[in-house]
């Protein structure tokens, strides 16, 4: 286990800590496969929403990921945003051939809150269950949004993971806390552009998302969702806590769009879909499910 504290960190000089590869990103954000005994790790949604509900009515969203045409994972997540607070949970698990491969469950939570333009998480926390152990990691902030303590466990092993650089945890925020920050600025209606230095208590990236404008997505029975969307591309820089030995879609992985759009009228604006190119295939999470305001919709079963 790894628990420590932000001021004892800068006291620690030249100590790297190492990260572990986690099972999604933004969202987020979804991971992608470990059929080689890895993990391809990537977001797929988190939607924003509130805790002031007669303002905006909290979200319940449901997915479906696939990769190469195969059901690879699923996830559900809720959204509440209020004035001036926000929370932010996901559950996913393993799908299909995947799941025989490596099967994974997890679930992960953020609750934060907005200070006019700034958005500052209190904690992060996940929980992980894979076939051989569990893994658990939460970030406690103070009222300024900086990290005060983690907890990582169990402890990452420098062998196969790249050291964290130094203080890696300063100035960053959670990655639910990106698509917190996102949802409440498409709903605001200045689209999904941003950068974020995040930090998961076990890997340290930027994001930056840009606004590709409006695309119109296709009717599929695999969503609930057709029509135009606010396509938001993602790109991923690692600062530390990757796996030094990548595996072949983590490597080619290019082009990661997340599409957002109100699920029907009245909704907040939520990602819709997503997609990610590699050059073995294309992983695509699908809408599948969403509930808000009394209103449901799902995409019918065989």
């Amino acid at each position: 286990m790894i628990r420590t504290s932000a001021k004892k960190i800068k006291l620690a000089a030249g100590v790297g800590l190492a990260g572990l590869i986690s099972g999604a990103l933004v969202a987020g954000s979804v991971s992608l496969a470990r059929a080689e005994q890895t993990a391809a790790a990537q977001t797929s949604a988190v939607v924003s929403q509130s805790q002031d509900t007669a303002k905006v009515q909290p979200v319940t969203a449901s997915y479906d990921v696939y990769f190469g045409g195969f059901h690879v994972m699923s996830s559900t997540a809720n959204y509440a945003r209020g004035d001036t607070d926000y929370t932010v949970s996901a559950t996913g698990r393993t799908q299909g051939i995947l799941e025989f491969f490596f099967e994974w469950a997890g679930e992960t939570r953020t609750i934060g809150r907005f200070n006019g333009p700034h958005v500052l998480p209190t904690l992060h926390e996940s929980r992980g269950q894979g076939s051989s152990e569990e893994r658990r990691m939460s970030i406690r902030y103070d009222e300024t949004g900086e990290v005060v303590d983690f907890v990582v466990e169990p402890t990452p092993d420098p062998e196969e993971i790249t050291p964290l650089p130094e203080n890696a945890e300063v100035g960053t925020i959670d990655p639910l806390t990106v698509f917190a920050d996102l949802g409440r600025s498409v709903s605001e209606g200045r689209g999904c552009s941003g950068t974020y230095a995040v930090f998961d208590g076990k890997r340290r990236y930027d994001l930056k998302i840009s606004d590709r404008g409006e695309k119109v997505l296709k009717p599929t029975s695999y969503s609930v969702f057709s029509g135009p969307a606010l396509a938001c591309h993602v790109e991923w820089e690692m600062q530390g806590g990757a796996r030094r030995e990548k595996n072949k879609y983590s490597r080619t992985a290019r082009d990661r769009t997340v599409y957002v759009a109100a699920p029907f009228e009245g909704a907040e604006p939520i990602p819709v879909a997503m997609t990610i190119e590699t050059d073995y295939g294309t992983l695509m999470a699908h809408l599948t499910s969403v509930a808000a305001g009394g209103k449901q919709l799902t995409v019918p079963t065989n």
